[in-house]
C-alpha cells in the first residue's frame, strides 16, 4: 500500500518497533516519506518509492498532485507522484501539468461548485486522469469520494485535518476552511 509523508500506519505504537521511514506522534506511528508499506507483527516500515524511470500519465491513472493555481473556473496542478511512482522532475516548471476543472471536482451540484471552497495554492490533492488533455496539461477529476485534497495548510500556515468531506480544521487554532476532501484511505 502507498502511504504519502504524514499518514498514520499504525495506531500500536508501544508494541512495534520504529524502522526506517517512520515515526511516532500522539500515539500513532505516522510515515515520513511516499513509499510502499510492509508491516509485520512487531515492525513497521515504509520504504521509499524511488524507481529509475520517469512515469507516463495515462488515463485512469491515480496521480498526486500540488495546486499552483486557481482560478474561479479550474486549478492548474502539478503532477508529483503518477500511479505511486514519484516524477525526478518536480519543480515550478514541472513536466506534467494537470487541470482540474469546475465541472471534474465533484458528482453532483457541478453548477454550484466555487474552486476556492475546493482547492487552494499548495494543497496536495489525489486525483484521477481522465483525459490526456492537450499538449500543456491533463484534465483530473476529484468526483469519486476517494478523490480530492489530502494535505493541506490553513491560512495561518498550520497543518489541517479533515472533519467531513467539504470541511478541514487547522489542528492549532481551531479555525475551519472549506475542501473537497478525500475519504481517508485505512490504515
Amino acid at each position: 500500500m502507498l502511504v504519502l509523508p504524514g499518514q498514520p500506519v499504525s495506531d500500536n505504537v508501544d508494541s512495534i518497533k520504529r524502522t526506517e521511514g517512520v515515526y511516532s506522534r500522539s500515539d500513532k506511528l505516522i510515515s515520513s516519506v511516499v513509499g510502499e508499506l510492509s508491516k509485520s507483527e512487531d515492525q513497521v516500515r515504509v520504504e521509499s518509492a524511488h524507481k529509475n524511470s520517469q512515469p507516463l500519465p495515462e488515463i485512469d491513472s491515480e496521480v498526486l498532485a500540488t495546486v499552483v493555481r486557481l482560478n474561479s473556473k479550474q486549478a492548474t496542478l502539478n503532477l508529483d507522484v503518477i500511479d505511486g511512482v514519484p516524477c525526478t522532475n518536480n519543480s515550478q516548471d514541472s513536466n506534467f501539468q494537470g487541470i482540474l476543472r469546475s465541472q471534474d471536482v465533484r458528482q453532483t451540484d457541478k453548477d454550484r461548485v466555487k474552486m476556492y471552497n475546493c482547492v487552494r495554492p499548495g494543497d496536495i490533492v489525489r486525483a484521477v486522469i481522465i483525459s490526456l488533455g492537450d499538449a500543456r496539461n491533463y484534465y483530473l477529476s476529484t468526483a469519486k469520494n476517494e478523490y480530492g485534497v489530502v494535505f493541506a495548510t490553513s491560512q495561518d500556515g498550520n497543518q489541517m485535518i479533515p472533519v467531513d468531506w467539504e470541511t478541514m480544521k487547522d489542528e492549532h487554532t481551531g479555525n475551519t476552511e472549506h475542501r473537497k476532501c478525500a475519504k481517508p484511505t485505512p490504515v
